[in-house]
């Protein structure tokens, strides 16, 4: 995932398509989200954005962007980007964002956020720039349970978050069932 991807925006990128041209470059997929969308500085020229990028090796099947709420109306917007991935055939969701680097921004958006995936089923991955240190309690408590789950999750989603570990180490694995695919990791 990618944060403060240029879209046209200024000369500090030459008005570039930053997330087209990276995954051109790259043979990639991808899918970008606007979270500044301001008219172009001369008609007919495209609009200028800026906002996050999901690159993918593997086809994206939907993309779609949230703008996440602020506490003061003169703070710069931020978004969720939703990308579905297909991975083998299982598609799994894969979520980046850029919070604010202020506390009170970064809990509402928090909890915009686990408003949003904390319902969804299947395979998820959340990425992004928190603007926050690994213990920041606004990231840790609304985001998981005492059991090192997902908050609001029936399907067992376990997070590497400050307070979403379980009392004692153990291993974690992302399977797919019937799709091949594994990711694993110990402790």
């Amino acid at each position: 995932g990618l944060q403060e991807v240029d879209n046209h925006f200024g000369a500090r990128s030459n008005f570039t398509d930053e997330a087209a041209w990276l995954a051109s470059s790259l043979h990639m997929h991808y899918c970008y989200g606007a979270n500044l969308d301001l008219n172009p500085l001369e008609p007919g020229q495209a609009r200028r954005q800026y906002g996050t990028a999901v690159l993918s090796r593997l086809p994206i099947l939907s993309c779609h962007n949230t703008l996440l709420p602020k506490t003061v109306a003169t703070n710069e917007q931020r978004g969720l980007l939703d990308t579905v991935v297909n991975v083998k055939g299982v598609p799994v969701r894969v979520y980046n964002t850029h919070l604010q680097p202020n506390a009170n921004d970064r809990t509402v958006q928090v909890q915009a956020i686990m408003e949003q995936i904390g319902h969804q089923q299947g395979p998820l991955v959340l990425m992004g720039d928190l603007n926050a240190t690994p213990t920041a309690s606004e990231l840790g408590a609304p985001l998981c349970r005492s059991d090192g789950r997902l908050a609001g999750s029936r399907i067992g989603r376990r997070l590497q978050l400050p307070g979403c570990e379980p009392a004692r180490p153990h291993r974690r694995h992302l399977r797919l069932p019937g799709s091949g695919v594994g990711i694993g990791s110990g402790e």
